[in-house]
């Protein structure tokens, strides 16, 4: 009931009511408690036993339909989900979120999937599957440019952070709903209502003026792409949208801001992501803001520079491999934490327990600095091609990401895999890849790579196989 009375007017407040809470709302002038929303039929499933099977979503109150795709700055989107559920799932959660087109992520709603009993009376059981809904109000930033979000759903461990890919063989960590169409906001905002933390004021002779901006990590890594949001007030229709751009000192570091708001009082958030060079010296550096007109600078604080310790030369391995990844990076080879020995065939045979842990570490040589960061997948592939244990994440646990990489760099990494404890006995293909983190696409793989084998300690299961496939 509180999901739509959120979606159908203003939460005033809370207070206590016996051994009750009491939420007061005020409804819109014209609530439409049966509105039907933007409808979307799929069928998504996230391995084993998880799969969303409808999508309804809309503008909330105050936007005059519920069921539109436009939705106001400053108010609300609405998502109902309906999922089927073959059996409890332990420590995993789902996320709706607004993406823009760069990648960032504007708003989520996150909730539990630990059983299912979050649903409501809407619950039911089909063929012993749980039917049930999840509900969500995402709230649209009051700065948030005009302009389309992408509304996709992602479902994650709570406990490893890690996603659950959908399907076999796929490598999409969500799947999009639609497109939803962000408008000017009903009323302008009051920028005392705002939390700037680093606040500027700057009038540009363009029309616009710098109200601030979010804070910054006081030290950034060499390689990784540094996020900035602005915040600005239009003062003056202008023309054509003012452009500017944020320079690192006197590097030729740079990136572009465009603020394409242009009714006079509206403020607006804008991002810039800086990208630092890998082979940037380290050290400290100026940020500055410069406009594209008349190079008006203004210095906006400062930021130091790392460059992480780098190696060149490859350890020995275990197991040495030979598999190439798209045109950026090529898999020596690994070693294994537990005693590794060959069988006849020449393949390196390691123990594994059903229910612990194993630890692997990659080894693998930069061919080329990429342009995108990068996810590196392991994964252990039951019968159907799906997932029985994985292990998705940024490379060194996020200490050596993609972009900082050099070439002739030799990366070496560890990853921690868990057997599951109820794996049926078999033979099990173990896929180890890369994918671009924010389309999903997968990095071709070529070469020759040695199957390893992993016999489960326990008497009456024979091994387990891990093979990279070709």
């Amino acid at each position: 009931m509180s999901f739509y009375l959120g979606r159908e007017g203003t939460f005033l407040g809370e207070q206590a009511f016996r051994d009750a809470r009491l939420l007061t709302f005020q409804l819109d002038a014209q609530p439409q408690f049966a509105a039907v929303g933007q409808q979307v039929a799929l069928v998504a499933t996230f391995p084993p036993d998880l799969t969303l099977i409808e999508a309804r979503w809309g503008a909330a109150a105050p936007n005059p339909d519920r069921n539109s795709p436009a939705v106001a700055a400053g108010t609300q989107l609405w998502a109902i989900l309906t999922w089927r559920l073959a059996r409890p799932l332990r420590d995993v959660r789902v996320s709706v979120d607004l993406v823009d087109d760069a990648g960032h992520r504007l708003e989520s709603s996150e909730m539990s999937l630990a059983d299912g009993q979050q649903a409501t009376r809407s619950t039911v059981s089909v063929n012993q599957e749980t039917i049930f809904k999840t509900y969500h109000l995402l709230a649209i930033p009051p700065t948030q440019p005009a302009g389309p979000g992408q509304l996709a759903v992602r479902v994650y461990n709570a406990r490893t952070l890690e996603p659950l890919p959908m399907g076999k063989g796929e490598h999409k960590l969500s799947v999009t709903l639609g497109v939803a169409t962000v408008t000017p906001p009903l009323a302008l905002v009051d920028v005392a209502t705002l939390q700037i933390a680093r606040p500027h004021s700057h009038v540009f002779a363009s029309g616009v003026e710098l109200l601030g901006t979010d804070p910054w990590l006081p030290t950034a890594n060499a390689g990784q792409i540094l996020p900035l949001r602005f915040y600005w007030r239009v003062t003056r229709t202008q023309p054509t949208p003012p452009k500017f751009n944020v320079r690192l000192g006197d590097t030729a570091v740079s990136a572009v801001v465009v603020i394409s708001a242009t009714m006079p009082g509206q403020i607006v958030h804008t991002y810039a992501d800086l990208p630092i060079p890998p082979d940037l010296p380290a050290g400290g550096y100026d940020l500055r803001l410069v406009s594209a007109v008349n190079d008006t600078t203004v210095m906006l604080g400062s930021i130091a520079v790392a460059n992480r310790p780098r190696q060149f030369a490859a350890p020995t391995l275990d197991v040495p491999y030979e598999a190439t990844f798209g045109e950026t990076v090529r898999l020596l080879g690994l070693n294994i934490a537990a005693a590794a020995a060959r069988d006849q065939a020449g393949q390196a045979v390691i123990a594994v327990a059903v229910g612990q842990p194993i630890t692997l570490t990659l080894v693998w040589r930069v061919l080329d600095t990429p342009k995108r960061d990068l996810t590196r997948f392991i994964h252990v592939l039951g019968p159907d091609g799906r997932p029985v244990a994985q292990v998705d994440g940024a490379p060194c646990g996020g200490e050596c990401p993609a972009m900082s990489w050099l070439a002739g760099e030799v990366l070496v990494e560890q990853a921690r895999l868990v057997i599951p404890a109820d794996l049926a006995a078999g033979d099990y293909p173990l896929a180890i890849g890369w994918y671009d983190a924010r389309t999903f696409q997968r990095l071709p793989v070529k070469g020759n790579v040695p199957s390893v084998q992993a016999p489960i300690a326990d008497a009456t299961m024979p091994p387990i196989k891990f093979a990279v496939p070709r």
